[in-house]
């Protein structure tokens, strides 16, 4: 146990350290339109900017402003959400000029979107959006700390699981042990203190502050959104269950007769059933509060995703009652009434957890090239790696159970005893004991991995066809363009100039601008910084929205020698 423990902590600190030390990961809710767009020049000031979303959003600790080209606010300060939609109104005194959008909203995921776009009144210059200080990502701190409670969270529901299914399906006098009793009380007081907390820090978290910066956030704000909803129902659903339980234990212990262990198994079950509703509730709070709620389609994505955690839960919670309650008994007609039982329900959790995981993955990962291009991918990818060695375990466990017990009941027989019933050999436990800390062990770094993927972007969004392209020069070479995401956002664009014999060429000046003639948006300037001879690139030039862009590029050799090429680019 020693060992595995070494293991999982070693495991957790590498994945909770990569979380802390990496980028904040943002939802995959994308700005669809924006009036006035993203570099377009107008006549006359409007009277209210609106944004369009792929998704619902909110405004809980967020905002949508409008600053000068002096850094003044200008809007009217009273943004208005609908549904996928926030504007904002503005002052109809303004002189023409220059003028920044800036907002930061929450998604319908429950997670923080932030961003900003330029427009000018008459002729005057855009203003870089990058200058906007309220365009910020969440606090790393934070983020990590979102992370661990939202993997507190999953063991809390692992704890209230396992109990109740041993309790009820396998081990009719369960209750009767202390340390079942413990882990239920435990699962409780856990599922109500990480959802209290997660609160709090969501309000951080979609706000971009830090922990220190509590006091000065609207806290209450995030119960009407979406997310703090979750969070009290899930509250309201983990008391409910907790009151059940002990109601239906309670009302069997007062019946007249029977010993204390008849009396408690009696409990069992009914404990067992009464807890059903509550729990697929507790479990639907943990799907209207992600991803799923927000995918496209919510209708298979969400009871997939609350089948995934009851069977994960009714697994995992299981081998923690039987690893913490069973095996420390050294009790061979206790290992014997329970093993099987379990082992029948463990393969079904595994059978509902391949089904419903492959229905996420689907939905989810999308072409199957972002299952190795995309964050998401990568993780989905160890989640898998983790559930195949945990399979591999429970494999093995099994074919134990089935030899020492089930095998011999099927042919009529007696099971195989050891030599002294009450003290089984350690010998012929061993396998059966690593098998199952095993499980555990590696299903704890199974639960961080599904915390983070909460907070990753979704592959099929993440995921983008990169453009690449090559312009012929009227007197020979090449102009080759890479842009590596072509998707609206932020995004990596890469030139090389090349002469007629592929040779890196050196021009005394390259100028590159991005328009979108549809939408009559730019020129936009593209950043190009030079990184070799030949060789350009820009980084994190936004392309604000999705259309068919033409980049074009004026290549000057001298002074009275210049030449300009055009890429279209269609963006998604």
């Amino acid at each position: 146990m020693r060992r595995v423990c070494a293991v999982v902590g070693f495991l957790a600190s590498v994945l909770f350290g990569s979380v802390l030390f990496g980028p904040s990961a943002f939802a995959h809710a994308t700005l669809t339109t924006a009036e006035p767009a993203d570099g377009e020049r107008l006549d006359s000031v409007p009277d209210r900017i609106e944004l369009t979303f792929s998704e619902p959003v909110g405004l809980a600790n967020g905002y949508l402003r409008v600053i000068d080209e002096h850094g003044s606010r200008v809007d009217d300060a009273t943004p208005e959400i609908a549904r996928n939609a926030v504007s904002v109104g503005i002052r109809a005194d303004l002189p023409d000029g220059s003028f920044l959008i800036s907002y930061r909203l929450i998604s319908a995921d429950s997670h923080p979107i932030a961003g900003a776009l330029a427009f000018v009144v008459g002729e005057g210059p855009l203003l870089a959006a990058g200058t906007s200080e309220q365009v910020s990502t969440s606090d790393p701190v934070v983020g990590a700390v979102f992370s661990v409670l939202r993997w507190v969270s999953y063991a809390g529901l692992v704890l209230l699981v396992g109990p109740l299914v041993i309790a009820g399906l396998c081990w009719s006098a369960a209750w009767r042990v202390p340390v079942v009793g413990r882990l239920f009380r435990l699962g409780v007081g856990v599922s109500i203190g990480a959802a209290v907390l997660s609160v709090i820090v969501q309000a951080l978290y979609v706000s971009g502050a830090p922990l220190t910066g509590l006091l000065s956030i609207d806290v209450l704000g995030i119960l009407e959104t979406t997310y703090g909803v979750a969070m009290l129902v899930r509250i309201a659903l983990v008391v409910v269950l907790a009151l059940l339980v002990r109601w239906s234990v309670l009302s069997a212990v007062s019946r007249p007769g029977g010993s204390t262990e008849s009396i408690l198994g009696a409990a069992a079950p009914g404990a067992f059933w009464a807890g059903g509703v509550p729990l697929i509730g507790i479990a639907l709070t943990y799907s209207i509060a992600g991803h799923p709620i927000a995918s496209t389609s919510p209708v298979l994505m969400v009871p997939s995703d609350v089948i995934h955690l009851l069977a994960m839960s009714v697994w995992l919670g299981g081998l923690v009652v039987i690893v913490i309650g069973v095996l420390p008994r050294r009790d061979a007609g206790l290992v014997a009434e329970v093993l099987p039982r379990f082992s029948t329900l463990a393969l079904f959790s595994i059978g509902a957890l391949l089904l419903s995981g492959t229905v996420q993955a689907i939905l989810e990962i999308s072409p199957l090239a972002a299952l190795w291009s995309t964050s998401y991918g990568l993780l989905v990818t160890l989640k898998v790696i983790g559930f195949a060695v945990i399979v591999g375990a429970a494999s093995r466990a099994r074919t134990w159970v089935r030899s020492r017990y089930l095998v011999p009941r099927a042919m009529n027989a007696e099971p195989a005893e050891p030599a002294e019933p009450a003290e089984p050999a350690e010998p012929a436990a061993g396998p059966l004991r690593q098998s199952l800390q095993l499980e555990v062990g590696v299903a704890a770094i199974v639960l961080a991995l599904a915390a983070v993927l909460v907070a990753t972007v979704p592959a099929r969004t993440a995921f983008a066809v990169p453009y690449a392209g090559s312009l012929a020069l009227p007197d020979g070479g090449t102009v080759q363009v890479t842009v590596e995401r072509a998707q609206s956002g932020p995004n990596i664009i890469r030139v090389d100039l090349l002469d007629e014999t592929g040779q890196p060429m050196e021009v005394s000046e390259l100028i590159g601008t991005a328009e979108l003639p549809a939408q009559e948006i730019g020129p936009l300037e593209i950043p190009l910084q030079p990184t070799g001879p030949g060789r350009y690139l820009a980084t994190g030039f936004s392309l604000p929205t999705a259309g068919l862009w033409e980049l074009t590029f004026n290549l000057r050799f001298a002074e009275f020698d210049a030449v300009s090429v055009t890429a279209e680019v269609p963006v998604s």
